[in-house]
């Protein structure tokens, strides 16, 4: 059992995209997990670690004037620099068995902490831009309307994304829906971290 494992199916159960109302049970409940799941990983192994990891930071602007009943769709086209990693390692594909999502965090390009209580749902997905079917979610998190400031860490995915990390480039996604409504313009980052695993 793998940390990224535990929190992506965690994130699957957190609350849906309307709960701002949490009762007493509910609270209850989140608490009760929590704790299973830090019981859960004081019983795994080392968290997994690839034999190499590969990092990208994309800069993206929240504008002033989102509201609270639409998805806004943040796209990004990201050059992987695969063949470039390949040659600077002595690899081939033939060598590498896997990749996999190993972090994703957005923060304030700025520096400057703040609270991500104003987003309700933000989800991140890669995709091969000559396939659209092809996208499929890396990460995802739900901040809570008492968030604390600081950075937000989103739950990575499980998928196997070789094929995807083969390509010269692709599209990332990131898809908000907000709690409230944006009043400024705010200038922010995400890095993704993924593990790169030799057969």
């Amino acid at each position: 059992m793998t940390l990224s494992r535990i929190l992506y199916f965690f994130s699957l159960i957190r609350p849906g995209y309307k709960t701002l109302r949490l009762s007493f049970r509910s609270d209850f409940m989140r608490f009760f997990l929590y704790l299973l799941i830090g019981v859960s990983l004081s019983s795994c192994t080392k968290s997994e670690e690839g034999d190499f990891k590969l990092s990208f930071i994309r800069p993206f602007r929240i504008d002033a004037g989102s509201g609270t009943l639409l998805t806004y769709v943040i796209d990004m086209d990201v050059p992987t620099g695969w063949t470039s990693f390949l040659k600077a390692n002595g690899l081939t594909n033939a060598n590498i068995d896997r990749v996999s999502p190993r972090s994703l965090t957005i923060s304030p390009q700025l520096g400057n902490e703040i609270s991500y209580k104003f987003v309700e749902d933000v989800r991140v997905y890669i995709q091969d831009p000559a396939k659209p079917s092809s996208k499929i979610q890396i990460g995802r998190a739900n901040p809570l309307p008492n968030e604390r400031e600081g950075n937000l860490y989103l739950f990575p995915g499980i998928a196997d994304l070789k094929d995807y990390f083969m390509l010269p480039q692709v599209k990332i996604y990131v898809e908000f829906i907000y709690r409230d409504l944006i009043t400024n313009n705010s200038d922010h980052q995400i890095e993704m971290q993924f593990n790169i695993f030799k057969k």
